[in-house]
């Protein structure tokens, strides 16, 4: 994204145009209504002030930055309580700066996800200084202000979380979803504007799991890869909270080892739904990072993060250059990865985004499966005791 200024994605623009336009989504009066409602505004918050300094090229980087920092400064407070070793903080810290989930997202091509980091981030630190009101209600705000996955975690916790009535811990974390959607739905009507998240069918080309294939070699329309795999990712999403719930007592959901049990069981729900439904971008991984550093926060299972938090970019990378060969696309950013891909490597791009496709799906679905496995074993020796 930094050749002479210039995007290579048409996401960098749209996102900027809703930062210009903090409240359109929620008027029911923009053509992105696929986004949360509230997105524009906390992108507007910082985008604002930089625009009146920097070109929106410079500004828009500067927001995400923000953004991302301040996600790393609540990560760090998050690791700190959970992460007892020194050197192992220290390392995941280092994972969180030098893996390209990361700054691909907020430098190379930005894209709003980070924002979503902010809030998984500020939503995993309160879960550990056990403000259960502010942990619902700020999940409540990511699945209007980041991403419509922060439902999966909102209901893990409604769900698993010991402490006061759990109708109230369920219209905590719903009022603010609620109102948004409820304002959203009033204004759009009142605009004959219908388009909403639930109406958005994106291509599942642009995935970057096993759904591009069966879409590729079986002939699914994208309404049927969206179709079916909702149904598997909400079966999928909603199964490690099941097992939670469903095998321990009350006396059991207590303690530090639960709560850490509980952040593997909100990253196994995402993941599952990463693994099973078709329209995933490698920029949602960002949402993960995090809890996969904490939850899984060993050397050797830091390297494999390593891994799947580059995946999903290499499946982007591949299918951005054969796009760029097969369309004879010549703007200057494609081409310059046209080039690296050509000094480098052997056989056609095609191969190598089958290939990541498939490394991509599996690492995913073995982090999902060992995610799972963790809050299993709790709930085991739960039972045990």
């Amino acid at each position: 994204d930094l050749f002479n200024g210039r995007n290579f994605s048409d996401d960098t623009t749209m996102l900027t145009n809703l930062a210009n336009e903090p409240f359109s989504v929620l008027f029911g009066n923009s053509s992105h209504s696929q986004h949360p409602p509230l997105l524009g505004v906390f992108l507007s918050i910082l985008f604002q002030p930089f625009k009146q300094l920097f070109s929106d090229f410079y500004a828009f980087r500067l927001t995400l930055i923000i953004y991302e920092a301040l996600g790393a400064v609540f990560f760090w407070f998050t690791a700190s309580a959970v992460i007892k070793s020194t050197k192992m903080r220290n390392l995941v810290l280092i994972g969180l700066v030098i893996f390209p989930v990361g700054w691909m997202g907020t430098v190379v091509m930005p894209q709003d996800e980070v924002v979503s980091f902010f809030w998984i981030t500020l939503v995993m630190w309160l879960f550990t200084q056990k403000r259960f009101f502010l942990t619902l209600f700020f999940c409540g705000i990511g699945v209007v202000a980041g991403k419509v996955f922060f439902l999966i975690p909102l209901l893990g916790l409604v769900v698993t979380i010991r402490e006061h009535n759990f109708i109230l811990r369920g219209l905590i974390g719903i009022l603010p979803v609620a109102l948004t959607y409820l304002a959203t739905l009033y204004f759009s009507g009142m605009n004959n504007d219908s388009g909403t998240v639930l109406g958005f069918t994106p291509a599942a080309m642009f995935g970057v799991n096993w759904w591009v294939l069966v879409w590729k070699y079986f002939g699914f329309t994208n309404e049927e890869c969206k179709q079916y795999s909702s149904v598997l990712a909400l079966v999928g999403g909603v199964i490690p909270a099941i097992l939670l719930w469903a095998r321990t007592s009350i006396q059991d959901r207590t303690g530090g080892l639960y709560q850490q049990t509980q952040l593997c069981m909100i990253l196994a729900m995402l993941l599952w739904v990463y693994a099973l439904f078709y329209h995933i971008n490698p920029e949602y991984y960002i949402i993960v990072f995090p809890l996969l550093l904490v939850c899984f926060n060993s050397a050797l299972k830091l390297i494999g993060i390593g891994f799947l938090m580059t995946a999903p970019w290499a499946v982007n990378f591949f299918y951005g250059v054969d796009y760029a060969i097969t369309n004879a696309v010549g703007d200057s950013g494609r081409t310059a990865f046209v080039k690296v891909y050509s000094a480098v490597f052997p056989f056609s791009p095609s191969f190598w985004h089958h290939l990541a496709l498939v490394v991509n799906s599996i690492l995913t679905i073995y982090f999902a499966y060992v995610a799972t496995k963790r809050v299993l074993d709790y709930s085991s020796n739960s039972n045990n005791r």
